[in-house]
C-alpha cells in the first residue's frame, strides 16, 4: 500500500516535471521534501524491488538537493559547499549500492542498460542507464564502474549509446 502511494506521488511529480509546471531544480525540491526530508535513511540491503526503487530515489534525490545546496554556496562558503558535495558524493555511493543490490535480486531480468546521449562532453560514456522493463518509469543512472562491469557480464549492457527516456531531464542543468 505504502509502495502505491509513493508510485502515485512520484509519478505526479514526473507529470508535472514533463508538462513544465516544475523544472528540473523545483522537481528535485518537492521529491526531496517528500521522499527525503525527515525520512529514516532505508538501508541498502534491499529484500523487494519496490524497496530498491525507494531506497534508490531517497539517495538520488538526497545526492541532487545536496548538490544544488553545495552549487549555491559555491562563491559564498566554498569550504561549506565542498562538505555538501562530498556528502552527496556519499549518497550517490549509498545509490550505487542499492541499485547494485536491485539489478542482483532481479538477477539481470526484465532490464536493460546503455550509455546515453549527453549534452555534457564530461559524461560521455560516463552516465549510463538501466531501464526495468517490467515497471513504468522505472529508469536508475549510474557511472559506477563495477555496476556497469556487471552488466556488461550478465549480458544486459548494450554498447550502442541511446538518448535517454528522460533525455529533457538528464540534459537539463539543476539551475535551469
Amino acid at each position: 500500500m505504502l509502495f502505491k502511494i509513493f508510485i502515485e506521488k512520484r509519478d505526479d511529480y514526473i507529470d508535472r516535471l514533463e508538462a513544465k509546471e516544475l523544472t528540473k531544480s523545483e522537481f528535485i525540491e518537492v521529491n526531496y521534501e517528500t521522499f527525503v526530508e525527515g525520512v529514516k535513511p532505508p538501508t541498502t540491503q534491499i529484500k523487494s524491488v519496490e524497496e530498491g526503487i525507494v531506497a534508490y530515489q531517497y539517495y538520488n534525490t538526497k545526492a541532487k538537493k545536496l548538490m544544488i545546496d553545495g552549487n549555491e554556496l559555491y562563491y559564498r562558503d566554498p569550504y561549506q559547499a565542498k562538505k555538501f558535495h562530498d556528502t552527496a558524493h556519499d549518497q550517490y555511493i549509498q545509490k550505487d549500492a542499492v541499485t547494485m543490490a536491485l539489478v542482483e535480486l532481479m538477477a539481470y531480468k526484465e532490464m536493460e542498460a546503455y550509455f546515453v546521449s549527453l549534452q555534457s562532453e564530461e559524461l560521455h560514456e560516463e552516465l549510463f542507464e538501466i531501464v526495468l522493463t517490467g515497471y513504468q518509469r522505472v529508469i536508475f543512472h549510474s557511472k559506477d564502474k563495477r555496476l556497469l562491469n556487471r552488466l556488461r557480464k550478465n549480458d544486459v549492457f548494450s554498447e550502442q549509446i541511446r538518448p535517454s527516456k528522460i533525455d529533457d531531464y538528464v540534459n537539463t542543468k539543476y539551475c535551469e
